[in-house]
């Protein structure tokens, strides 16, 4: 080995990772592509949309969170209390409940008869 070169064994840290030669034959010339280019800089832009975290971990006030909790298991009263009744559902046969009967909305796509006929 000459004296120039470093031993391999003795190279520790950054000495190892330093590139061996230049990457400016790498890099692009000429114009880019603008069907690969962004339409706005992600920076700039406040208002883009991404993750929201919540306010607090959800599930943290719940029961069976902690390891006695989930041993005990939770008391059917507030287990019962947690539920939230379902919407109102059409009769058997398909009816509709007598105050959506009553509430009727024109829309003014609708034609009379008498429209119909001409």
């Amino acid at each position: 080995m000459a004296r120039n070169e470093p031993d391999p064994q003795a190279a520790r840290g950054d000495d190892v990772y330093q590139p061996t030669h230049s990457d400016a034959g790498n890099r692009p010339s000429g114009e880019l592509d603008p069907e690969n280019a962004l339409a706005t800089d992600p920076v700039d832009d406040p208002a883009a949309p991404g993750y929201s975290p919540p306010e607090h971990p959800g599930g943290v006030d719940r029961h069976g969170t902690t390891q006695r909790e989930q041993q005990e298991g939770e008391p059917l009263d507030e287990r019962l209390a947690q539920e939230v009744p379902e919407g109102r559902q059409p009769a058997a046969d398909g009816a509709v409940p007598a105050e959506e009967a009553a509430v009727h909305v024109e829309t003014g796509a609708e034609r009379t008869e008498e429209e119909v006929d001409e």
